[in-house]
């Protein structure tokens, strides 16, 4: 008897010492999601249904690249069916062009786990020593997050590389995780963490008796116009058009700066600029502004860093959406 006691004594150590240990040290499991949607068949009917989304439990990047010789600035955007937000990430210029395409072309070679699959998109990660071979990452870590009025309402760090590949368009991305400051139905204006960071008065607005106006007095006849957007600097009036000419002629697009209606500068080639958003940040003279871009009748969408000149009222373009600081 004294025996068996001893015996089912330590049988309930062992047990309560399994369970302390489960509870200190539980199993990974994979966050599923169920996201309804709707589908139209081909007679007409309707029929909701569920797809699961399995979301991995994924370790944090700890690959941290920074430099002082340029500022990156973007639109923050929200992925879809998801808890993340994301911005895209470049080539670096000694990325060959027929090593980008053998990336898109072959991702699976470059990427590893599938972080997130859905019936619309599967997002695959970049390892660290990928991202650095052929990205331009520097500066990526941790971003600064602007409301409409330019102040900063959050501060987001890294969460993984990524291919995203769509049904449409595939592209390589950054992930941010979300956090309760920010809106899932807005996009916001985030650059790298920097000492340029001023609040940046140049805003434009819509007019469209100026922009009928403006088309009128250069003797424009847009088929279609995408953007027209004016500012008060001073006492000038900017104002900026973006409009495309269709006929039995080769299509015109083109991206007009006015200064009191009179053209200063353009930008004439198959992008159309449709969205243009103040950027916190002027440097040596110039407003900074985030343009959301596009080639008509194509799938391919962008934005792209443009900056004013307000001295000589010239345009430049950013490649990769970097301010160089040299």
């Amino acid at each position: 008897m004294r025996y068996t006691l001893i015996i089912l004594l330590l049988l309930t150590i062992a047990c309560q010492s399994k369970k302390a240990k489960e509870k200190t040290f539980p199993e990974e499991v994979e966050e599923v999601a169920i996201v309804k949607d709707t589908i139209v068949e081909s007679d007409g009917e309707t029929k909701n249904y569920e797809v699961e989304i399995k979301e991995e439990l994924i370790e944090e990047n700890k690959l941290v690249i920074t430099d002082d010789t340029s500022i990156y600035v973007g639109l923050l955007k929200k992925i879809s069916q998801g808890k993340d937000y994301y911005l895209p990430v470049n080539f670096k210029r000694t990325t060959s062009t027929i090593l980008q395409e053998d990336f898109h072309n072959n991702f699976e070679k470059y990427t590893s786990d599938v972080i997130l699959k859905s019936i619309e998109y599967t997002r695959f990660k970049i390892e660290d020593d990928v991202a650095n071979k052929y990205l331009e990452i520097s500066n990526l870590n941790t971003i600064l997050v602007f409301d409409d009025n330019q102040e900063v309402i959050d501060t987001l760090r890294l969460k993984n590389y990524e291919y995203f590949s769509d049904q449409i368009e595939s592209q390589i991305i950054a992930t941010y995780s979300s956090t309760d400051k920010l809106n899932e139905n807005k996009q916001y204006v985030c650059t790298t963490v920097n000492d340029f960071i001023a609040k940046n008065n140049y805003r434009f607005l819509k007019d469209n008796v100026y922009l009928k106006e403006t088309l009128k007095e250069n003797k424009f006849k847009p088929t279609d116009v995408y953007a027209h957007y004016k500012m008060i600097k001073d006492k000038d009036t900017i104002s900026f058009l973006s409009f495309g000419s269709y006929g039995k002629e080769v299509a015109k697009h083109g991206f007009y700066l006015f200064k009191n209606k009179v053209p200063t500068d353009s930008i004439i080639n198959k992008n159309l600029i449709t969205e243009i958003i103040t950027v916190p940040l002027t440097l040596n003279g110039q407003g900074l502004f985030m343009t959301s871009q596009f080639i008509p009748e194509t799938d391919a969408f962008w934005t792209a860093l443009v900056g004013i000149d307000f001295k000589t009222n010239q345009l430049k373009q950013y490649e990769r959406n970097r301010v160089s600081l040299k």
